[in-house]
């Protein structure tokens, strides 16, 4: 469960956030609050307030930065949150343009991402990951893009579930003072 310990600005935090532009990144909205100023803003500004405002973040945060400093979109029903096994090579891109720092990979030695089949220098998909429905554990090579909406997607999930869970502790407190 989330930790509850508050910084001192954390009430100052809350405020910024929820004045805030509501199409800003949940990631950004998690790095402005903290874990404790989520906790604040949930009891002291009402669960179904908090929640709904939560709620519509998630579903207006469409872009995710790269390292590079270039965006990408996030769907969070993209096919590779659903891949058992590497996507066939005839779906693979054809494309000499890097995903991730969208540099040229023409002459270079490049990697092929198995969840998107899109090209990748050796920095921008430097590590493996195992196939979300792989009965094996099979793995396969991942790009700095289906990476990072790995991340946004758990991230997102979680923090989903903790407003849940938050919303279940104040209703259950909110029986107990009746």
């Amino acid at each position: 469960f989330l930790n509850t310990k508050m910084t001192d600005n954390a009430s100052e935090k809350a405020s910024s956030v929820r004045s805030s532009d509501m199409t800003a990144s949940v990631l950004d909205a998690v790095d402005i609050l903290g874990e404790g100023a989520l906790v604040l803003a949930v009891k002291e500004y009402g669960k179904s307030y908090y929640g709904s405002v939560f709620e519509q973040m998630l579903e207006s945060t469409k872009w995710i930065t790269l390292r590079s400093g270039h965006c990408v979109e996030f769907e969070p029903e993209d096919p590779i949150f659903t891949r058992k096994y590497e996507i066939p090579k005839t779906s693979y891109a054809t494309s000499k343009e890097c995903v991730g720092c969208r540099g040229n990979l023409k002459g270079k030695e490049y990697r092929i991402c198995k969840f998107c089949g899109k090209p990748a220098c050796k920095d921008c998909a430097p590590r493996e990951r195992i196939f979300p429905l792989s009965t094996d554990k099979s793995r396969g090579r991942i790009c700095e893009v289906c990476d990072k909406k790995f991340f946004f997607k758990e991230i997102s999930t979680y923090y989903c579930e903790q407003v849940t869970k938050l919303e279940e502790v104040l209703n259950q407190n909110d029986k107990m003072a009746q």
